[in-house]
């Protein structure tokens, strides 16, 4: 294993490895395990900033969504609902912050990776809970 992880290699770096990788193996000659984590240190930022935003616009989504609700029939369950999936969207968008901000650190990295993915299933399934409630909340099952 050869551990090239967190030199500052970049995009076009780590592009030329893993093609030179690719290529290795197409000629037949033998595997060999290559560590380019937290290379991509531009990406990463960008990542963190584009999810950052997107923290502070759902919050003022979630504002603007509960004060557009609150007085509507039903409120309840509309708002219900739309604190739900607010809450499934920032905890998606924190994850991820938090996900590529450690890039630097593997351990910590893998913990945050995990998160991230079942922070999209939480939003899956807070994307389908207002749906539901709204119009399944006169049919019960």
């Amino acid at each position: 294993t050869v551990d090239l992880s967190n030199n500052r290699i970049g995009f076009d770096g780590s592009k030329a490895i893993a093609d030179a990788m690719v290529q290795r193996k197409l000629e037949g000659r033998s595997d060999m395990q290559v560590n380019m984590d937290g290379n991509l240190v531009f990406q990463e930022v960008m990542n963190c900033v584009t999810h950052g935003l997107g923290i502070i616009l759902c919050i003022i989504g979630t504002t603007l969504l509960n004060a557009r609700v609150q007085n509507q029939p039903a409120s309840m369950v509309k708002l219900v609902s739309c604190r739900v999936y607010s809450a499934s969207l920032l905890t998606l968008y924190t994850s991820s912050v938090l996900f590529h901000s450690f890039f630097a650190l593997q351990k910590t990295r893998r913990i945050f990776a995990i998160i991230d993915k079942c922070a999209i299933y939480i939003l899956i399934a807070g994307s389908y809970t207002p749906y539901l409630q709204i119009s399944l909340q006169h049919k019960p099952l």
